[in-house]
């Protein structure tokens, strides 16, 4: 009888840095339901980046600091120039801040040279929450403190905090439970922060438009990087097919000779091997190989096609038989022996053929799992900005309830830094996908 499968639903979210092995991890456990995907481009660069380079939208429009984010977080190593533009933009970044605390210091006045740790005084700067102000400056007058500050944007205020040296330890640690970030100032700059942030500025617009003009190339790079991994990805599933689509010919081939299929192939047809993870660069020599091999094999095939064709027996003329023409019946006696013992070398040929076949399925199947689920669930993944940094990436869809503990597992295993994974039955008038089994005897167990 069949049975539907129980169905659960399950959500995984993780560092987007982590998608690959969470693709492996999903691809591992095989019996769950994702959305239907679109591969393309779409799944493996983010639309800005694509728009920017297709001319849709404008470097400016997007914003600098949101396109070397995203290259940032979505291009890969391989990309030429992607680590040049992941430094320049931690430069920028950190020469902004900069900019911010000389000019909050130039407002309050206080010269660099005051920082640091005198014999009987320390000076420290540093940002704080404007939220946390009221109790952190009440803590800083009972440990006999004073505290400038100013605000400098996004809810943060810069702190200029004076004590006696003894109690420097005390008031770090007060500071601490407070959120206190120290200031890192740029070397080479002057004492004056009015000086000094003009001097930082232009520090910070070099470093900018540097970035500009490399961020492009890069975005071009990236793209490219993109639709070689895609190529790789869809030649490799394309090879396979025509290895699928022989393999079939082959068992046909061997049913219509009456032939018993070697036991390479069925264990082929079984497909009794275990998967393995692959990279895209390993994936680029297997298919090249596979491609010759599946070529080589199918002219191999037609060869034997021809050569199993036996030809009726021939019709011989007995009246009247003379010396010629009895060479001539006896030539098509020979012609037709001679097309049976071919034919019974393709037959012996086809078998070997047919093990030729099994042994290379099994030896490519191994990485089939994984391709088909990289290329199916790249695009049902998606990324999330979850922080003003950071990005998760999310997968979410159905699991027989009988691979659940598989499914946590296997992720838990294979991802790190998890952020969350949840299994839960579906909600309320919620239709899940169904799934159809075969139980045959064992309803009754």
């Amino acid at each position: 009888m069949l049975k539907p499968l129980s169905m659960l639903k399950f959500r995984v979210i993780a560092r987007s840095e982590y998608e690959d092995r969470l693709i492996e991890a999903l691809a591992r456990v095989g019996l769950i339901h994702v959305g239907k995907p679109r591969i393309g481009l779409e799944a493996l660069i983010p639309g800005e980046l694509l728009m920017i380079a297709e001319g849709r939208a404008f470097l400016e429009e997007v914003g600098l600091n949101r396109v070397a984010e995203l290259i940032n977080t979505f291009c890969r190593e391989e990309v030429p120039g992607c680590r040049r533009v992941r430094d320049l933009y931690r430069r920028v970044v950190e020469l902004g801040e900069a900019v911010k605390v000389l000019e909050g210091l130039a407002r309050l006045g206080v010269n660099l040279e005051l920082l640091g740790r005198r014999e009987f005084l320390f000076t420290q700067a540093g940002i704080v929450s404007i939220n946390t102000l009221p109790k952190l400056l009440l803590g800083l007058k009972e440990l006999r403190s004073t505290c400038a500050w100013v605000p400098i944007g996004s809810g943060e205020a810069l702190v200029v905090v004076s004590g006696p040296t003894p109690r420097e330890g005390e008031v770090l640690e007060l500071l601490r439970s407070y959120g206190f970030k120290g200031v890192k100032l740029p070397q080479g700059i002057v004492s004056d922060p009015a000086i000094a942030s003009v001097t930082v500025r232009e520090r910070a617009r070099r470093a900018a438009r540097e970035l500009v003009s490399l961020v492009m190339d890069v975005i071009k790079g990236a793209i490219a990087s993109a639709l070689s991994r895609l190529t790789v990805v869809s030649d490799f599933l394309k090879a396979f097919s025509e290895l699928e689509e022989l393999l079939e010919l082959t068992r046909k081939l061997l049913r219509d000779e009456g032939l018993e299929p070697p036991e390479e192939l069925e264990k082929a047809v079984r497909r009794e091997v275990v998967a393995e993870v692959v990279s895209v660069s390993e994936l680029k020599a297997i298919t090249e190989g596979l491609k010759r091999d599946v070529s080589r094999l199918r002219t191999g095939y037609a060869s034997l096609i021809n050569r199993l064709r036996v030809p009726k027996p021939p019709k011989l003329e007995v009246r009247g038989v003379t010396g010629a023409s009895a060479l001539r019946e006896l030539r098509k006696v020979r012609q037709y022996i001679e097309a049976l013992k071919a034919a019974e070398l393709a037959r012996k040929e086809l078998v070997n053929l047919a093990r030729s076949v099994g042994n290379l399925y099994v030896k490519v199947f191994r990485y089939v799992p994984y391709v088909s689920a990289m290329s199916y669930l790249k695009d049902s993944a998606y990324r999330l900005r979850a922080f003003r940094r950071s990005y998760v990436v999310i997968a979410e869809g159905w699991v027989s309830r009988e691979f659940a503990g598989a499914l946590t597992s296997t992720v838990k295993e294979l991802v790190p830094e998890l952020v969350s994974i949840t299994v839960s039955e579906p909600a309320a008038g919620e239709e899940a996908p169904v799934w159809l089994r075969h139980r045959g005897l064992m309803k009754y167990l």
